[in-house]
């Protein structure tokens, strides 16, 4: 177990099952939601050294409140913003396909292929700039994919709001 790994923890209804991501501000896992759903879900938990940093903590928030007002079928979905004793999560959809990242691994995607993520991936970055949000950290890793291989933008943890009125 990774130090300050939270793996088999409950944070607010979900418990956290294994590590699935993480960068230099989170750590994402494969989480239970433990009520009556009981649904695999994916939960965004800012990494500890980070807690007390407002300006983390705001972002975070920002984050949250941008994704929370985008409906689209090629953006992944918020369900809850917890932040409760020393955690702030994001909980959201868990896409079982893993990330392009992953998938590119495996070799160059057939024409069509490829042809049908960047379609998703533009549709969803058109849907975000009619509303005034910039996603600005595009790359194979903020591409989800579920097992049907639609893909999903993700992580608008540094989206830039052209109008800066979220509320």
């Amino acid at each position: 177990m990774a130090k300050n790994d939270l793996t088999g923890q409950k944070i607010g209804q979900y418990l956290l099952i294994e590590r699935i991501g993480e960068g230099n501000s989170a750590v994402v896992y494969r989480a239970q939601q433990t009520n009556a759903f009981n649904r695999d879900v994916a939960v965004k938990v800012m990494r500890p050294e980070l807690f007390g940093n407002d300006d983390f903590a705001q972002r975070l928030e920002i984050e949250a409140r941008t994704v929370a007002k985008l409906s689209h079928s090629n953006i992944l979905r918020l369900i809850e913003y917890i932040a409760e004793d020393d955690t702030v999560s994001l909980v959201m959809d868990y896409l079982s396909g893993g990330s392009l990242t992953q998938q590119l691994k495996q070799g160059l995607l057939p024409l069509d292929r490829f042809d049908q993520i960047a379609g998703q991936i533009a549709a969803a970055l058109d849907y975000a700039h009619e509303r005034s949000i910039i996603h600005r950290d595009l790359k194979p890793q903020n591409v989800l994919l579920d097992e049907s291989g639609n893909a999903y933008l993700c992580d608008f943890g540094i989206a830039r709001l052209l109008n800066e009125n979220i509320s």
